[in-house]
């Protein structure tokens, strides 16, 4: 496994493990042939701040990066960028940091309701610097998930590595007809549409069926840090995935996220000089 993979695990448990001690692969979302590591990001995030703070990192919270400052005191800048302004969201102060260079991992710009703070402002600090940004004509739709009409579920990987089924109420598998190669795992917006066709074609409700998956499957999902909160609410409520399929829906549809962002090199460089940008920011588009 990668360097960096290693050296995460051994601030945490970031990757999870089978009882051998070997990493967890699943086929996920738009894969076939490979295999990918599940986490969640928000107990990474956590991992990743206490790592910061033992190594002395100066961490600014509630502060939102409203400018970058340019040695030329120009936007668009002719040399290079000095530095950022921020604005403390709870007290409006101000501050200012002097950089010899800024990385721009501001995610990329969706609307939503668990999106609301990707507003794109990341991508807009750097085009008012004079930086090249790219793909903004292109972006991804996304679908809220719910069971049962009433239950919000998240980590839609995490169900396709259960290798779950989707019926319609003809009991048709029906991704298997619209994208056989892929099935249940394709990309999102390969779910939505299918969901989308069924429901034209009058063959809804759609039923998310785990009956097959096994007790192994499961406890993994009860264990699983992203998983473990949904299954457990609807072991609350009586809803038994291993002995019932259960009604799956779209609540609301959304733009997720535009499809690339600020012009990038594979050293995360711009066409500015000391600007940097990285994740979601960057100019490559994200997997499906």
């Amino acid at each position: 496994l990668p360097v960096r993979m290693q050296e995460m695990n051994t601030w945490g448990p970031v990757f999870e493990k089978d009882s051998h001690g070997n990493y967890r692969r699943f086929k996920g979302r738009g894969h076939n042939s490979t295999r990918i590591v599940i986490f969640d990001s928000r107990f990474t995030l956590e991992t990743m701040r206490k790592q910061l703070e033992d190594k002395g990192v100066e961490i600014h919270d509630r502060t939102m990066i409203v400018d970058l400052l340019t040695s030329d005191g120009d936007s668009p800048t002719d040399d290079r960028i000095s530095g950022a302004l921020g604005l403390n969201t709870r007290t409006s102060e101000t501050a200012i940091y002097r950089a010899k260079s800024v990385i721009i991992t501001t995610g990329g710009s969706g609307f939503g309701d668990d999106l609301s703070g990707l507003s794109g402002d990341g991508v807009g600090l750097a085009f008012r610097t004079g930086a090249e940004i790219t793909g903004m004509e292109f972006s991804r739709w996304w679908a809220n998930w719910v069971f049962n009409k009433i239950y919000r579920v998240g980590h839609l990987n995490q169900w396709q590595a259960l290798n779950w089924y989707l019926f319609n109420n003809k009991e048709e598998r029906f991704m298997e007809k619209d994208f056989p190669e892929l099935k249940e795992r394709g990309r999102e917006q390969d779910l939505t549409s299918a969901m989308g066709k069924e429901y034209v074609e009058g063959n809804a409700p759609i039923y998310a069926d785990f009956r097959h998956v096994g007790p192994e499957g499961f406890q993994w999902a009860r264990s699983n840090k992203a998983m473990s909160h949904i299954v457990s609410v609807l072991d609350k409520v009586g809803i038994k995935l291993e002995t019932e399929r259960v009604r799956y829906d779209q609540c609301t549809g959304f733009i997720f996220f535009q499809g690339s962002g600020i012009k990038n090199n594979i050293f995360t460089e711009t066409n500015v000089a000391g600007l940097y940008a990285a994740g979601q920011a960057g100019g490559f588009p994200p997997h499906g």
